[in-house]
């Protein structure tokens, strides 16, 4: 689905286990968390579903038009919760990963009031359109 205020998308891993055992997730949308994009007309709404992710392991950026999320969560050390006489884990499937989506915007973004939140798992960052000076009345120009 093509929008005139979204010009590309792009998807990065960096899980070497999701890449090699899905070699598709590098190029779709197998293991991304997905993102839905609204527009008001004051504001683009960019929702993305990251459920286990706390503020601390999102990082969110914009810069020359093109919103980043990235989310990394770190596989936790078996010495650290040996030291510290905590179970020692038998078996496990959840392991380290990081994800970055990328979203290049067409509109005038006003950079300095973007805002994000973070309730139930939704990431929801909010990029304000700047106000743009109205326009004056429609002039017709004759073509010689």
């Amino acid at each position: 689905m093509s929008h005139p205020t979204l010009q590309q998308e792009t998807i990065m891993y960096t899980n070497p286990i999701i890449n090699s055992l899905f070699p598709a997730a590098r190029y779709g949308y197998e293991s991304a968390f997905p993102v839905d994009i609204e527009e008001t007309p004051k504001a683009l709404v960019v929702h993305a579903e990251v459920p286990g992710y706390g503020q601390d392991e999102l990082e969110v950026g914009f810069r020359e038009g093109v919103l980043t999320i990235a989310a990394a969560k770190a596989e936790a050390k078996d010495e650290d919760a040996a030291k510290k006489g905590a179970a020692s884990p038998i078996y496990r499937e959840r392991a380290s990963a990081s994800m970055r989506r990328q979203f290049r915007f067409k509109a005038d973004i006003d950079a300095a009031k973007i805002g994000a939140k973070l309730a139930n798992g939704v990431l929801s960052v909010t990029l304000p359109k700047r106000k743009s000076e109205t326009a004056g009345p429609r002039i017709k120009i004759a073509v010689e």
